[in-house]
């Protein structure tokens, strides 16, 4: 019985050719996890929890394309290569294959950089395969022995880092090329099996051939497809310092940073949300909030109403990418004297309240001002206390949290749920 096997590859055609995963690779993937990533910092070894180190025969430690020392590897184009045995299959039969690549220009050979299996052409077992050849880019996934392929024609040959993506989802094959899809093919079934995975040449026949010539680094692979969000973000190699959480002192300024470090920032936007008990809400320049577009938010006149609050930003790079990032929650101290103070400053309840609240104050509070605001800081109503004890009409206000301030100088929080 004639057994059909599908072999991965990202290969090579006349081109140019830490102790942490960086924050660029994306785990998991939309489906699949991240099966193995190889940075090659002064190693071959896996730095995922799988640990499917590489065993290399020949290829040697050479600057990346950050230009740090011992952190991608060079390979001669004729004998070097590297292997792991028996990878595992995808259990979903999807995949992604990212690496950055950069070769020789003196040898304008074809070369392998990745492949995950191996061509047997007397038996017409299937393989598939990234092409980068001295005209244009393609990715080829052969099925049956006959080969598929999405081509790129406006990248050719260079001496350059590229980075270069095969993605399939199930139903197309994309080619990334330095984060631009540059081609795709539909409607593919390929098999999915145990296989090999070969860096830097093509296992053809059982014999190791079309070896790469030039420098390989960053190999990650995945058990399902990326995004197109997850590969411009590897691209760019994004590096996302999330905010922190943090304590601050009642009536003083704080602030939350982020920092979302990529080769082209130029067109990124942010958004700061608070969340508001059942999700985030976007906030807005007013009141004590300030800079809720930018990096940094900055919350003034901080109040024992802050504690507890939780932040987050979202950050859009200008073609359709979004992320958020983890929430930081703002704890207020020195809120004891205070907070005992304002609780018997004044009063509400029921709360949470439904269409109405009734306000109860100290009789010094006579004639002072209230005012409500809203979760993103905006003042949704105001008035005066007449009685030591007023009912407030919330029939207009949508459901949420909002603050109680009362004088200027005393707040509480109040949870409206109808």
């Amino acid at each position: 019985m004639k057994k059909t096997i599908t072999i991965l590859a990202l290969a090579f055609t006349t081109l140019n050719a830490f102790s942490q995963i960086p924050s660029w690779i994306p785990n998991p993937g939309v489906v699949g996890t991240l099966q193995a990533y190889y940075g090659f910092n002064g190693n071959t070894n896996d730095m995922t929890t799988n640990a499917l180190h590489l065993l290399n025969s020949g290829a040697v430690l050479t600057t990346d394309r950050f230009g740090d020392a011992n952190s991608a590897y060079n390979f001669n184009g004729s004998t070097d290569y590297m292997t792991r045995f028996n990878f595992p299959a995808s259990t979903v039969g999807l995949f992604a294959i990212s690496v950055w690549i950069k070769r020789d220009a003196t040898f304008p050979n074809t070369g392998i950089a990745v492949q995950k299996g191996q061509y047997t052409s007397v038996n017409n077992i299937s393989t598939g395969a990234l092409l980068i050849g001295n005209a244009n880019m393609e990715s080829r996934m052969y099925i049956g022995g006959s080969p598929v392929q999405a081509t790129s024609s406006n990248v050719g040959f260079n001496s350059n880092w590229n980075h270069v993506v095969l993605d399939y989802d199930g139903v197309n094959l994309y080619c990334f090329i330095n984060g631009v899809a540059n081609g795709v093919i539909a409607s593919l079934s390929p098999n999915n099996t145990i296989s090999d995975l070969s860096i830097g040449t093509w296992k053809l026949d059982g014999v190791n051939s079309y070896f790469f010539d030039g420098k390989i680094d960053d190999v990650a692979i995945y058990s399902g497809p990326l995004t197109t969000c997850e590969v411009r973000d590897m691209y760019n190699s994004c590096t996302l310092t999330q905010p922190a959480s943090h304590s601050a002192v009642d009536g003083t300024t704080t602030q939350f940073v982020v920092t979302n470090d990529c080769f082209d920032s130029s067109s990124l936007t942010y958004q700061w949300q608070l969340h508001t008990g059942t999700a985030y809400a976007n906030l807005i320049n007013t009141g004590q909030f300030s800079g809720v577009t930018t990096n940094t938010l900055t919350i003034s006149n901080v109040s024992p109403a802050n504690n507890n609050t939780l932040y987050r930003c979202i950050i859009d790079n200008g073609a359709g990418c979004t992320k958020a990032t983890t929430g930081a929650t703002l704890t207020v101290s020195n809120v004891g004297i205070e907070e005992a103070e304002e609780s018997n400053a004044f009063g509400f309840s029921p709360n949470p309240a439904q269409n109405s609240v009734a306000i109860t104050v100290l009789p010094d509070l006579l004639n002072e001002k209230y005012s409500i605001f809203n979760v993103v800081g905006a003042n949704v109503m105001d008035g005066k206390f007449t009685d030591l004890t007023s009912t407030i009409d919330l029939s207009e206000l949508p459901n949420g949290v909002y603050t109680v301030q009362v004088a200027e100088k005393y707040n509480k929080r109040l949870v409206v749920n109808k």
